[in-house]
Order: structure tokens, then C-alpha cells, then sequence
């Protein structure tokens, strides 16, 4: 199975010993259940890593580790989520980042926020035009050096009230 990132459906195929059967489903039967996240044990993007499926981007940690395990430190991790985002409006959205510590957000493969070195705790905004619809890419980078961590992603545009951008508009890539 596969999500066609322009198209408003997902493509399924089966393969029997008889050929390959095609199926499109309209997305509006598709639910979306958050972003892919990659948990790294630095604050580089890299190392050992712990991957799951979070539901939204809307973590406070404080001084605690991001997974139960333990495998992921309580300080100097980092996160990557990857996926996309299907927006209910074709408008200018405004994402929000609040990190502690730095952050990056990428749409369709453009830098919307860049705050890797950023004062710990601020939120930073960015704008993108998207379709409603359409899974556009989406990518968050967060790092956490030392002390609290804390990462939130929102988004607002002219029909949609400031908000966490919720698991039914995120798809894991």
C-alpha cells in the first residue's frame, strides 16, 4: 500500500499467484494517525536510534526521557518525524514550533522554520500555501541539549483556529 502524495486517494494492490489487483480508496476513508518519529540517543540526528508513531507533536518532557526505555537520554536526543500533512482548506498556513530546545520544519521539501540553534522555549512561525486534501511531505526536526524538553507543532490559517495539528490530518510516512 502506498499514498499517492498529490492524489486525493490511496492506491492498494494485492499480489496473488493470478497477477496484481489494483484498488484506489478515497482518502476521505483514510484516517490519519500521526508522523513516523525517529528518536536518536545525540542531539545530532544520529546514533542508536527508537522509531514509533506519535499522534501529534505535542510533547512536554521536562527533565524526563522521551521514551520509557530508557534507550533514548534525557538530554542530548534528538527526533525526526516524517510523513505528511493533509489539509482541510486550500489556503496560507502558518505553522508554530515551540522548542527547548532547536528545531526545523520542511514542507514539500521547503524550509518553513529553521531555529536549530535557538534559544531554548521560543515558538518560531513559518507560512506554506497548501491544497486541501493533498498529503503534502511534512519533516520536524527536533534537538534537546540539556534541561527541559519540550517540542509543540500547530497550525492556524484564515478558516482554522490556531491549533495541534491533529492525528487525523498527519500520515506516517
Amino acid at each position: 500500500n502506498q499514498y499517492d502524495r498529490g492524489a486525493l486517494y490511496k492506491v492498494q494492490y494485492v499480489v496473488t499467484r493470478a497477477g496484481v489487483f489494483w484498488n484506489e480508496v478515497s482518502l476521505t476513508d483514510v484516517r490519519g494517525n500521526g508522523l513516523f518519529g525517529t528518536y536518536f540517543v545525540t542531539n545530532t540526528l544520529s546514533g542508536g536510534a527508537v522509531t514509533r508513531v506519535d499522534s501529534s507533536i505535542d510533547f512536554n518532557w521536562g527533565r524526563g526521557a522521551p521514551t520509557a526505555d530508557g534507550v533514548i537520554p534525557a538530554d542530548n536526543f534528538s527526533v525526526r518525524w516524517t510523513g505528511y500533512v493533509r489539509p482541510q482548506y486550500t489556503e496560507t498556513y502558518t505553522f508554530y514550533v515551540k522548542a527547548d530546545d532547536g528545531t526545523r520544519l520542511f514542507i514539500n521539501g521547503m524550509s518553513v522554520i529553521s531555529q536549530w540553534d535557538a534559544t531554548p522555549g521560543g515558538e518560531h512561525s513559518g507560512t506554506v500555501t497548501m491544497t486541501s486534501n493533498v498529503m503534502h511531505d511534512i519533516t520536524l526536526e527536533y534537538k534537546e541539549n540539556t534541561d527541559n524538553a519540550l517540542v509543540e507543532m500547530k497550525y492556524a490559517s484564515p478558516s482554522q483556529t490556531k491549533t495541534t495539528v491533529p492525528s487525523s490530518r498527519l500520515y506516517p510516512s
